[in-house]
């Protein structure tokens, strides 16, 4: 058996690009010194909800005679939806 090593110069030698290593650092300081932004998601309210996962099931009737186990999830989704995101005092 034998083996074979291969060597790559790595540019750390006598011609190593100072500038561009000093260039990176900076960069990577004001990447790290910038804050994210967030956003907050508005919650939706209990009517849009319910205006959604009656849309799903508007969807999933269309889907009932032809593929019975896709509307089944589409049936399945909406009710998690509304599980999920409804308000559960029914107030808007």
């Amino acid at each position: 058996m034998s083996s074979t090593t291969i060597h790559f110069p790595s540019g750390r030698g006598a011609y190593a690009p100072t500038g561009l290593a000093a260039l990176r650092a900076l960069l990577a300081k004001a990447f790290r010194q910038k804050p994210t932004p967030r956003v907050q998601a508005a919650r939706p309210t209990a009517r849009e909800v319910l205006r959604e996962a009656a849309a799903v099931r508007a969807l999933a009737q269309t889907y009932a005679l032809t593929d019975r186990g896709f509307a089944a999830d589409l049936f399945a989704a909406a009710d998690r939806h509304e599980r999920l995101y409804a308000d559960s005092s029914g107030e808007e």
